[in-house]
């Protein structure tokens, strides 16, 4: 079943478990909104975001006094080296709206298009 396990947002103090049962597969790690002051400028903001399979392995040994047992597993689950990413991204709020995906060693770009409503690949 290809649903999320975990979500950590950087604008949040803790990773929030959202499958059920703690069975899912992925963990998805985001900043809902880089550069927000800067929108005011006219500056581009933009949203980051990378997908890990849950994995397990990460020792939260030295938080266990802090923490109760389910919020270890989804800080286990969300403590990933870079090299983990299944597939990395990012998407730009301008005067266009542009979703970059990263997946393996392949890049998509989508822009857009106000016309039809949709993402399309450039």
């Amino acid at each position: 079943n290809n649903r999320l396990a975990v979500i950590s947002s950087q604008q949040e103090y803790k990773a929030l478990m959202v499958g059920e049962n703690f069975l899912e597969e992925f963990v998805c790690v985001f900043n809902p909104l880089d550069c927000y002051d800067g929108v005011k400028a006219g500056i581009p903001s933009a949203t980051t975001f990378g997908v890990y399979r849950r994995n397990l392995s990460c020792l939260a040994s030295h938080f266990q006094s802090k923490i109760n047992e389910e919020e270890i597993s989804c800080l286990q689950t969300t403590l990933q080296p870079g090299s983990s990413l299944l597939l990395a991204g990012y998407c730009t709020y301008s005067s266009a709206t542009v979703l970059t995906l990263c997946v393996g060693s392949q890049v998509h770009i989508f822009n857009l298009d106000d016309e039809i409503g949709e993402s399309v690949l450039t």
